[in-house]
């Protein structure tokens, strides 16, 4: 057993998912430089070697208090692999 520590840039209220061996950890909530809490479109892994956060490409809209699905379809003729994001929280909650 090995624990991943948190680092402080990991969002609150993010969803997590595992595909194909692998963790993401996507969207949530954070502070901007303003103090003002704003969601996020960052999107994580987990590194397999040193269990540390791997940041990948931002997701096109933020989400918060939000669910994820993965999907395999066929497009183009090849199979495709898809996480989708669905719902949110409201700013104001």
């Amino acid at each position: 057993k090995k624990s991943i520590t948190l680092i402080k840039e990991l969002p609150k209220d993010f969803s997590s998912l595992q595909a194909h061996n692998t963790i993401y950890i996507i969207g949530g909530e954070e502070k901007s430089d303003g103090g003002i809490f704003e969601y996020s479109r960052k999107v994580f892994t987990i590194d397999e070697n040193s269990f540390e956060l791997v940041q990948k490409q931002d997701m096109k809209y933020q989400r918060c208090s939000h669910r994820l699905n993965f999907f395999k379809k066929k497009l183009n003729g090849k199979l495709r692999h898809m996480i989708v994001a669905t719902g949110s929280k409201f700013p104001d909650d």
